[in-house]
């Protein structure tokens, strides 16, 4: 999302991993961000344009937890 300002950084609040550790989470201050791991490839992100503290991949499923 780009307000206009060119000095705004996304900050990484928490980063989580799925049980089998093949896919990675990352809750940032605009959304989420999910990557394989094995190689390290951005799978899916989605801006939200609020931030997000936490965001957990519910075991093997393609189900995340959000909270904001």
């Amino acid at each position: 999302m780009d307000n206009g300002n060119s000095n705004t950084k996304e900050v990484i609040n928490s980063i989580s991993f799925n049980p089998d550790n093949t896919f990675m989470a990352l809750a940032t201050s605009i959304g989420f961000k999910i990557f394989s791991t094995q190689p390290l490839i951005l799978r899916h992100e989605r801006d939200l344009g609020t931030p997000l503290q936490f965001v957990e991949l519910i075991n093997k499923s393609n189900l995340i937890g959000l909270v904001g």
